[in-house]
């Protein structure tokens, strides 16, 4: 079973890469079929094997399928996992938001992805590129509900992080300086809003004159 297992999740993520979802979704199900028949439905190999399965899901757009596959994940992880504070559950709840987002149903992702922010954070209290990604997709999600003092603490918190991780030439600034400086404006805070505008321009012209040499 084991050699089939792999042989399958293999051939999937090659067809990830690929961009071929519908052929990876066939042989992750593949493989799915095969670690249930060899270690019934709650192990940890299975719930891997929901990931795969519903990430390639969610590439091509079938949410709700996803949705199903990583909740299935996420009930085998709470049952066998010894601590709830591990990256497989917070990246099970990142991935639950995200498909629920997907959909448009911003107010039942968001509530996901604070729950995966508050286990990474334990897990790692200084952060890392993970967290970041996280923080990115919040802080659209504040954007789209208009949750606008959630968004300026989002998008600092993000700028900074990039600016630690990645120096002040990251080409993520600008967005962050943009998203910022627009969620700033409709509080009324037009200093901030001014200043991150006025970055978020000068990274784009900075940007426009290397990419024109």
């Amino acid at each position: 079973y084991k050699d089939y297992i792999y042989s399958y999740q293999k051939l999937g993520a090659k067809h990830d890469q690929a961009n071929n979802y519908e052929q990876a979704i066939e042989c992750y199900e593949n493989a799915l079929e095969l670690c249930i028949a060899a270690f019934g439905k709650r192990n940890l190999t299975v719930a891997d094997s929901h990931i795969k399965l519903g990430l390639s899901n969610f590439y091509l757009g079938n949410n709700e399928v996803a949705l199903n596959n990583f909740q299935q994940a996420l009930d085998i992880y709470q049952r066998i996992l010894s601590s709830q504070d591990d990256e497989r559950v917070a990246s099970c709840y990142q991935h639950i938001g995200a498909a629920h987002c997907a959909e448009g149903h911003y107010l039942n992702g968001l509530p996901q992805y604070e729950k995966a922010l508050k286990i990474f954070n334990k897990l790692d209290p200084h952060g890392n590129p993970d967290t970041l990604n996280l923080l990115h997709q919040m802080g659209i999600v504040y954007d789209r509900l208009h949750k606008w003092e959630d968004s300026i603490h989002c998008w600092s918190k993000i700028i900074k992080m990039n600016v630690d991780f990645f120096g002040h030439n990251s080409p993520a600034l600008a967005e962050a300086n943009l998203n910022l400086g627009i969620a700033a404006f409709h509080t009324k805070d037009y200093k901030l809003s001014a200043e991150a505008l006025g970055k978020a321009i000068g990274i784009y012209q900075k940007k426009h004159r290397g990419e024109s040499q």
